[in-house]
């Protein structure tokens, strides 16, 4: 199907993706999922429910034009993916409602999940979906068949906005789901244990029975699974960073606990790959309480990349997702304006189409992909120029026709 991304089968690992240099990546069934460091989402594979999001299916890295993701999550045939700003989208089968949608069958493209609330972490199940709050409030909807979503019960929910799980917990801190199994996980920070719920034929809960469960009330503390009995040094919940002005920007993360955590170093890129030290916030030591931090960029002027570097006290470092705040909007200009003839459109949004409407509003030209408008055949007067790009609020200028 594809899902390879090299454009054939391969029996030892390959490089995929050519230049384009990936940050995050997430696998479904049959499909594959990465962003870059900017935040730009490319998708290969099955697209049977178009759960690439690109229209068809594609056997190397294929991008999804006019989207920019912080975090991804890939069912068996379904996508997630979260904005910056913790804004859901979905796409992809949504037969058993996963996607949080309307009730149509499937959505070819990324579709934003209205009502959603804002959210800090995604994971995908087969066929169900699970999303955490920055407050550590869980809520799941889709297939629900083995009790999955942790409602206590087996009905399904395509309304992530009425599926809270059962227990109205707000201490859950990370998610994990059966990618195609029937099962979820979730990590409660203070009980420093975990609860999962699904299908437990095989034990794949992890709570010491093979019932299936439908809430998330049984606490497996972490010392009695081997494989996590050593607890991370520092456990990173959150990590954001948004423009506050023309030249600052706001990065803020929390932590649910540290061990031996001399701080976090700061650090910033403009083109996604080479990164500068731009401060340091000295870190808690050990602690099992959470913590928040912040820090301001005063001379963040254009697109910029961040990353947190924590530093353990014993030399380990270990690096954060990037998070991008985008450049300020250039402002839409028309040279020569007054004109006589062909204008020039300058700090036009990649991806973006022109309009020209009449002092009234009235479209008299329609809208076309282009850089240079033709003003034959306008008559003199004043006219307004509207360019409009995906995710992005229109621009309009004056335009002044002799």
């Amino acid at each position: 199907a594809g899902q390879l991304g090299t454009g054939a089968a391969a029996a030892t690992p390959r490089a995929v993706g050519g230049s384009v240099v990936f940050a995050r990546i997430a696998a479904g069934a049959q499909h594959s999922l990465a962003l870059t460091g900017a935040g730009r989402l490319y998708a290969w594979g099955d697209n049977t429910a178009g759960q690439l999001g690109t229209g068809a299916a594609a056997t190397t890295p294929t991008a999804v034009a006019g989207y920019t993701f912080a975090q991804l999550a890939a069912g068996s045939q379904h996508s997630l993916a979260l904005t910056s700003a913790g804004a859901l989208y979905s796409w992809g089968d949504n037969t058993y409602g996963q996607l949080g949608v309307s009730n149509a069958p499937t959505a070819s493209a990324p579709t934003l999940v209205a009502g959603a609330p804002t959210l800090a972490q995604l994971a995908a199940g087969a066929q169900h979906s699970l999303a955490l709050t920055a407050a550590g409030t869980l809520y799941a909807w889709g297939d629900n068949d083995s009790g999955e979503l942790g409602l206590g019960s087996v009905s399904a929910s395509a309304n992530p906005a009425f599926a809270q799980e059962a227990t109205l917990s707000t201490g859950w801190t990370t998610l994990g789901a059966g990618g195609t199994g029937n099962f979820s996980l979730v990590r409660m920070a203070s009980a420093h244990a975990l609860a999962s719920t699904g299908t437990n034929e095989a034990g794949q809960l992890g709570d010491g029975t093979t019932t299936t469960a439908t809430r998330f009330d049984r606490l497996v503390p972490l010392r009695a699974v081997p494989m996590l009995a050593q607890p991370l040094p520092v456990v990173l919940v959150r990590f954001a960073a948004q423009r506050t002005g023309p030249a600052t920007a706001a990065l803020t993360w929390a932590t649910a606990s540290e061990t031996g955590n001399l701080g976090f170093r700061v650090e910033k890129s403009t083109d996604g790959a080479t990164f500068a030290s731009l401060g340091f916030v000295a870190g808690a030591g050990s602690s099992a309480a959470a913590h928040a931090y912040a820090f301001t960029d005063v001379q963040a002027l254009g697109i910029s990349y961040y990353r947190l570097v924590q530093l353990d006290q014993n030399g380990t470092v270990t690096y954060s997702p990037t998070q991008v705040v985008g450049g300020l909007a250039a402002s839409l200009a028309l040279v020569p304006n007054p004109a006589r003839g062909p204008v020039q459109v300058v700090g036009l949004p990649a991806g973006a189409t022109l309009e020209v409407c009449d002092a009234l509003g009235r479209v008299v030209r329609p809208a076309t992909a282009t850089t240079t408008l033709e003003v034959a055949g306008l008559l003199p007067g004043v006219y307004l120029v509207r360019a409009a790009a995906p995710q992005q609020a229109p621009q309009t200028a004056r335009l002044v026709i002799e």
